[in-house]
């Protein structure tokens, strides 16, 4: 919660100016900076340096998107009472840790110092975040652990649908 308490401000201020800023987020030297590598990478034409920034505020977006559907998953578990999804926290690091690693790659190419300590400081709160999560659930006890779904084609064999109070909806008949 504390991770994506950081990095939803940081990824959407960073993808809103990205995004609509007629430049492009260019105004930015670290963005640049990654800009024109990943544009040297691919061996774009100069004009692609547009394009490739506009990625980079996308993955930008999509980052703090993540973090806000935790941020909602966390806060909607604690005001219904219950555990929050499991698969929101792990779709959020994985998509922090794998944007995250798109934007270190230029600054440790270009050897920039400043850099490279501000991102590994983000990379570790991203890989604490991921073994605190690993620890716990390790750390459950058997009977917390949700069981299997299992999927039928057959209407009688669905399970029943839930409200938000954990109350069966009956059928339609």
């Amino acid at each position: 919660m504390l991770v994506a308490a950081y990095f939803l401000p940081l990824c959407s201020r960073e993808a809103v100016a990205a995004l609509t800023s007629p430049v492009y987020g260019l105004t930015d030297p670290d963005f640049v900076t990654v800009a024109v590598f990943y544009r040297q990478l691919f061996d774009l034409a100069p004009g692609g340096l547009a394009r490739v920034a506009s990625v980079l505020g996308g993955i930008k977006l999509v980052m703090a998107a993540g973090f806000l559907a935790l941020i909602i998953d966390v806060v909607r578990g604690i005001v219904i009472g219950r555990k929050g999804d499991e698969a929101t926290v792990n779709v959020a690091l994985l998509i922090g840790a794998l944007g995250l690693l798109v934007w270190s790659i230029p600054f440790y190419a270009a050897g920039d110092a400043a850099m490279m300590r501000l991102i590994a400081t983000q990379a570790l709160m991203i890989s604490g975040a991921v073994i605190v999560v690993m620890v716990q659930r390790l750390a459950m006890p058997a009977e917390d652990l949700l069981e299997p779904v299992r999927f039928s084609l057959d209407p009688e064999q669905r399970p029943l649908p839930m409200r938000l109070d954990g109350v069966p909806v009956g059928r339609a008949a």
